[in-house]
């Protein structure tokens, strides 16, 4: 009796750890889809104004709030893009969008918001309503450098209506974001971006018209931390910013292994350019 429990518990342990680690190559893939684009619809208004903060200024007690915080990634999910700009808009807790009956001050429920150098941003809301004939959703651009890089939506689990939408049932798992109810009783879901740009043809390559185009390796960044230059020279690794991080003179190589995942630009003495890529470890 006492083998057949030893057994048993063997086995219980293996499944457990079949499903804590053996999936998990899938459910990184699952979750770092490139984020799809969607249809944009008939109420988008450009010039929203930029804040965090895109709830009306009265609303009724009883109207469900939501916190929605994330990360606009490059694609392969480890680079963040630095300050990324959201344009957000959506129906109110009845289902109606503002802005589209000859009131154009009217930006209730729409507001641009600009994220951190770390990619992240958030913002605060209410849950929106049913709009005819579609489930509960959230409208949203991604600009980087003043250029849109994706129009999509936001999906809500477990909204009965998702499954008979012709979007939300098509999207990919990552755009159906799960809620959690805080202590307070406000809504919060974690929803991360993945753009379809590659960190080193995306927002900050150098620009032709000023750099030449110096090569240097591994890029993106391996474990070695050492970033080799294409010869003993003069350089310069700023932050997205264009805050100095490193300067280097008569060296054919760079330690970065103390910096913090991101995208740097490193400049030489003579001009020449190159992003430098370090993904999250």
């Amino acid at each position: 009796m006492n083998q057949i429990k030893t057994l048993g518990m063997e086995w219980t342990r293996h499944m457990v750890t079949l499903i804590l680690f053996g999936c998990l190559p899938l459910c990184v893939v699952a979750q770092c889809l490139p984020t799809g684009s969607d249809i944009e619809g008939p109420y988008y208004v450009p010039g929203a104004p930029q804040t965090d903060s895109i709830i009306a200024p009265v609303l009724q007690s009883n109207t469900q709030k939501i916190w929605v915080r994330g990360t606009v990634y490059f694609n392969g999910c480890k680079v963040p893009v630095p300050n990324p700009v959201l344009d957000i808009w959506h129906t109110n807790e009845l289902g109606e969008y503002s802005n589209v009956d000859g009131n154009p001050n009217d930006f209730a429920y729409r507001a641009k918001m600009q994220g951190d150098a770390d990619g992240s941003y958030r913002y605060y809301s209410v849950m929106p309503g049913l709009y005819p004939g579609r489930p509960k959703h959230t409208h949203f651009k991604v600009w980087v450098n003043d250029t849109l890089k994706l129009t999509s939506q936001m999906y809500f689990a477990g909204d009965p209506l998702n499954a008979q939408d012709p979007w939300a049932s098509i999207a990919e798992p990552n755009r159906v974001v799960e809620l959690d109810t805080l202590p307070n009783g406000d809504l919060e879901a974690r929803f991360d971006i993945y753009t379809i740009d590659d960190p080193w043809t995306g927002t900050t390559q150098p620009d032709p018209n000023h750099f030449g185009i110096m090569h240097v390796w591994p890029n993106p960044m391996d474990g070695s931390g050492m970033l080799y230059l294409p010869r003993t020279m003069n350089v310069t690794l700023t932050d997205i910013m264009g805050r100095t991080i490193i300067q280097s003179w008569e060296s054919d190589r760079i330690d970065v292994r103390h910096l913090s995942p991101g995208v740097y630009q490193l400049i030489s003495e003579e001009g020449q350019g190159a992003r430098v890529v370090i993904p999250a470890r």
